[in-house]
């Protein structure tokens, strides 16, 4: 006699049993978005907001925040300018409900050969 257990479409995926639904992370950072396809707009009701769209694409799995506290609008606007340069030239672009930010990267490696001269182990 074979017992029959529920699993998870998760563990499935993972051992190669053919789940119902392949499970997936999907990195969601589009407010704007969010705002048209919930017709909620995102920055005045960020939790009511998410609420509708895991209402309307469950599949998604995203996470809701505790609470409906307005956030602020990005700097960079889609109706204005998307980019920027800081004081040291280095590009930034809006993400998600911010804007990028920068890392170290480009003050020690100026060209391709330096790419492939490096070493983390060193």
């Amino acid at each position: 006699m074979r017992t029959v257990m529920n699993y998870s479409d998760k563990y499935l995926a993972f051992m190669g049993l053919a789940p119902k639904r392949i499970p997936h992370w999907e990195h969601w950072s589009c407010p704007d978005a969010e705002t048209y396809l919930t017709g909620i707009d995102y920055y005045q009701h960020p939790r009511l907001c998410r609420v509708k769209l895991k209402e309307l694409y469950p599949q998604l799995e995203l996470p809701v925040s505790e609470t409906d506290e307005p956030k602020p609008k990005p700097q960079l606007s889609p109706d204005g300018e998307s980019s920027m340069a800081d004081e040291e030239s280095r590009h930034h672009v809006r993400w998600g409900d911010g804007v990028s930010w920068q890392w170290d990267w480009g003050k020690e490696i100026k060209k391709v050969e330096d790419v492939f001269a490096f070493s983390p182990l060193q």
